[in-house]
């Protein structure tokens, strides 16, 4: 893949380093669980924490940084994320309103997801809500952030063998230049 192509060939590569970012950061234990989660989310739905949107997605949006509870955006603008951690029942009900008002209105994505942790429950008022606003709920479980989290040792292993190859090649190179 060249790195000087189209808008299109700069998302596939930065999404890639963000996917590997991601795995990396599920192994970082100081993380709280919400912040596994807003990982754990990019990965699985392939979308961006707004912290980490490269310039060019404000531009082609023509939006500015804001953090009005949205906390992942995909690359395309079809997805907007919010990510809520609680283990308790939990009523989103006012939180999540906001979140798809400006997500619909402001980013103009057509797609919402609420993400919780899947020891979370809902109300079921929350539930109607979600369901009647168009969002979509997505929960993930302590073993798909471990298992989200481990595939990074296999891509790391991967990079290092690589690039351990590349170094011996480029002192060879060098050596019988």
């Amino acid at each position: 893949m060249a790195l000087s192509g189209g808008p299109e060939d700069r998302d596939v590569a930065f999404m890639e380093r963000l996917r590997c970012l991601a795995r990396e950061a599920l192994s970082w234990a100081w993380l709280t669980p919400r912040q596994r989660l807003v990982w754990a989310a990019a990965i699985e739905l392939d979308a961006v924490p707004l912290q980490e949107l490269p310039p060019s997605f404000w531009e082609r949006h023509n939006v500015t940084l804001r953090h009005p509870g949205v906390d992942l955006l995909s690359l395309d603008g079809r997805r907007a994320v919010r990510c809520i951690d609680g283990i308790d029942d939990i009523d989103i009900v006012e939180d999540t309103e906001s979140f798809v008002q400006v997500a619909q209105e402001v980013y103009k994505v057509p797609s919402c997801t609420l993400v919780t942790s899947t020891a979370s429950r809902l109300s079921k008022q929350s539930q109607a809500w979600l369901q009647q606003s168009g969002a979509e709920h997505r929960g993930i479980s302590e073993r798909d952030l471990q298992r989200l989290g481990s595939c990074e040792l296999n891509v790391q292993s991967e990079l290092v063998k690589r690039t351990q190859g590349l170094n011996q090649m480029s002192v060879y190179v060098m050596w019988t230049s």
